[in-house]
């Protein structure tokens, strides 16, 4: 066995690893004890030699086919590089089937999204709900009131009816109201504004038109006062009713 072992070439030697080893495991591995290790290379040459890194021609090759205890290292490199790359392929097939569940996952859940927007959006549609963030164009026409200021007798004329949300104003304001900045106040009960905006008016085919932007989402339902004047003067004071 040992003329036999001897024989193979180091050629043959650098293809070790690849195959059924057993038979030659066990050939290289016992035939040739050397425990004095003479002439062993280093453990970074045994490493080359493994991975196949020096060249075929190199005679460290040949020294394997002639030292046991070098031959096992030799192998046991082999092996253990084997195992780590398994572990790599087992690694990178679980991170991909993880990331493809994820990817599941994540398609059914903004399928059900995408389609449970599109049935409430649907429904908001069919109803005529309008959405509290639209701004909803108002037209408040108030040539038909009495005006009081200040503190007098308000009008006896039904409130204005305004909506909790955000308004863009069109105000076409008492007879004789001259063109300029206005303020616009919603008075509650205590005379504090709940809500404030201002706007500029213009006198439009002899009527003298305001226009403003108004945010009542925020304003509790309820029994108001709509305080209209040009700034820094008296306001004109007009019932109102927020719904």
């Amino acid at each position: 066995m040992a003329d036999e072992a001897r024989a193979t070439s180091p050629q043959r030697a650098a293809r070790l690893g690849s195959g059924d080893q057993d038979g030659m495991d066990t050939a290289f591995g016992r035939a040739y004890p050397n425990p004095s290790r003479a002439g062993c290379p280093d453990r970074e040459v045994l490493t080359a030699l493994a991975r196949r890194v020096r060249p075929i021609a190199d005679p460290a090759y040949k020294h394997l086919t002639g030292c046991s205890p070098c031959y096992e290292e030799f192998r046991a490199i082999q092996r253990a590089d084997a195992r780590r790359a398994r572990r790599r392929r087992t690694l990178g097939w679980t991170a991909a089937a993880a990331a493809v569940l994820v990817m599941m996952i994540a398609g059914i859940w903004a399928l059900g999204w995408t389609r449970g927007r599109a049935s409430r959006i649907s429904r908001l549609a069919m109803s005529g709900e309008a959405s509290a963030s639209t701004v909803i164009s108002t037209q408040l026409d108030l040539r038909k009131y009495t005006v009081a200021r200040g503190d007098q007798a308000e009008p006896a004329l039904p409130p204005l009816v305004l909506p909790r949300r955000r308004l863009n104003l069109t105000i076409l304001l008492p007879v004789g109201s001259e063109s300029g900045t206005y303020q616009i106040d919603l008075l509650g009960s205590d005379g504090r504004a709940s809500a404030t905006a201002t706007g500029t008016a213009e006198i439009q085919k002899y009527v003298t038109t305001l226009h403003a932007t108004i945010d009542l989402r925020a304003v509790p339902r309820g029994t108001y006062r709509l305080a209209i004047g040009p700034r820094g003067e008296a306001p004109h004071l007009f019932p109102a009713q927020l719904r």
